[in-house]
């Protein structure tokens, strides 16, 4: 008990005192005012923004993806157009490895239709996303979560009117659809059974759940 009396003096001087100003917290602009997530967003965050980025933009995690029991050859092939060994991103048609590096000052996920997107998708362990025109997005992946592993679709369109556009498309693929509101935009999200994981390749039947 000989610290009693230290724990004292502790407590009774700071009665009756005022806390001490603490200085204001640092304005965080560009991609330091978006904390990269783990995983899929943290690694999509360090991938620079650009026209081949904003036509599509492609992940896998071939040790996470192999948890879903889906053929992680095939799926990568239809994400990436190869296979590979560790989590890499496609960008437009390149692949690289994920590596450390710095962030960009407007990231890949930056802008507000694939930042919806990607908020939408969620930790997938397989994704695409598909540039669908001027501020316009559309993205499918797959995640292992507590549900069981899902097929997200989301999609995030320019204008108010395509959100109905693409909630039939998605409901008439199967998918219960509702929109969902991320941040200051309205976007469409379903579920849709895993066995369409080859929407993944980005093809002519994603782009058909779109409004276009």
């Amino acid at each position: 008990m000989r610290w009693t009396p230290i724990l004292l003096v502790l407590v009774l001087g700071g009665c009756g005192s005022s806390p001490e100003p603490q200085p204001p917290a640092p304005t965080l602009t560009g991609a330091q005012a978006h904390a990269p997530a783990p995983e899929t967003a943290g690694a999509l965050a360090l991938i620079a923004d650009g026209p081949a980025a904003r036509r599509r933009l492609g992940y896998v995690d071939p040790d996470r993806l192999a948890n879903t029991g889906l053929p992680v050859r095939d799926v990568s092939m239809s994400v990436l157009g190869t296979t590979t060994d560790a989590p890499a991103i496609r960008v437009g048609n390149d692949v690289t490895a994920v590596a450390d590096r710095p962030p960009p000052e407007t990231s890949a996920i930056t802008p507000a239709a694939p930042s919806a997107v990607q908020s939408c998708l969620g930790n997938a362990v397989a994704q695409t996303i598909l540039g669908m025109g001027d501020d316009a997005a559309i993205g499918v992946g797959l995640t292992d979560s507590g549900e069981g592993v899902q097929l997200r679709v989301c999609g995030a369109p320019h204008y108010v009117r395509h959100l109905d556009v693409m909630k039939r498309a998605l409901t008439r693929a199967g998918a219960d659809a509702t929109e969902v509101e991320i941040g200051e935009r309205e976007i469409v999200a379903g579920v849709l059974p895993v066995n369409a994981w080859r929407l993944l390749a980005g093809g002519r039947e994603l782009r058909a759940l779109a409004w276009r």
